[in-house]
């Protein structure tokens, strides 16, 4: 389940809802962070029913993920001098 903070249960569907678009998305980013759960969260979406917002763990081409963090740049340098390779850089 969702973190709770923020949400509330929408009254037509009674599913977690979140007043914003960026409240859902934290809460979706959260979500993200706990690999171990059966059902993920993927992505959000606006209630049909009201001014609010939803998670769901359905693909679709609308998806709403937050942004991913840049990847580090490693120096894998190391590797090419044991493997007796000119350094790729």
């Amino acid at each position: 389940m969702p973190q709770k903070t923020n949400s509330v249960r929408c009254k037509a569907t009674g599913k977690l809802s979140w007043k914003t678009e960026q409240d859902a998305i934290t809460a979706l980013a959260k979500t993200l962070l706990k690999r171990d759960r059966p059902k993920q969260e993927r992505r959000v979406y606006k209630c049909e029913y009201g001014e609010h917002w939803h998670l769901t763990s359905m693909f679709s081409k609308e998806s709403v993920l937050p942004p991913m963090p840049p990847t580090p740049k490693r120096d894998l340098s190391g590797f090419d001098r044991v493997l007796g390779r000119a350094s790729s850089e």
